[in-house]
């Protein structure tokens, strides 16, 4: 009987350690990676569209590029600029998106959860508006601009 139990107990603690690995690598992404020059034109840099406000700051410093192939094969390229990467600099993040998908469906599916949890974050910090901002970007199927 003791050694049924011990069987089970191992058996148990397997499957969820296999669960806890497949959540993690579903979370941060089954391979991290730079961004590709090609990959960069799909995403709207700080610099790119703000040139005049982008020459005083220390872009090196402060940008980042990033891309993560997720389980099930989607893609998801993200730049971001982060004035708390330079202590020197006024406060000011910026960050762009963008995510291939794998279908249609997907693709509207991911665009519309990630829009709502970006108005549930801002929702979060007091005092703040979302400005939409139309025509800003407008690379792929479906895009979002909006000023907090």
């Amino acid at each position: 009987m003791l050694k049924v139990i011990a069987i089970v107990s191992g058996v148990l603690i397997a499957l969820l350690g296999s669960v806890a690995l497949l959540v993690f690598v579903g979370i941060r992404g089954f391979d991290v990676r730079d961004v590709s020059e090609v990959e960069k034109v799909l995403l709207a840099s700080f610099s790119e569209y703000y040139p005049e406000i982008a020459v005083d700051l220390p872009l090196q410093a402060c940008e980042s590029y990033s891309a993560r192939t997720n389980l099930d094969g989607s893609l998801e390229l993200e730049y971001e600029y982060d004035s708390d990467n330079d202590p020197e600099s006024p406060f000011l993040f910026y960050v762009s998106g963008a995510s291939i998908e794998r279908n249609t469906k997907s693709a509207m599916e991911t665009f519309s959860i990630l829009i709502t949890g970006f108005k549930a974050g801002a929702a979060f910090v007091s005092s703040r508006k979302i400005i939409r901002i139309d025509n800003f970007h407008s690379l792929g199927d479906q895009n979002y601009s909006a000023r907090i």
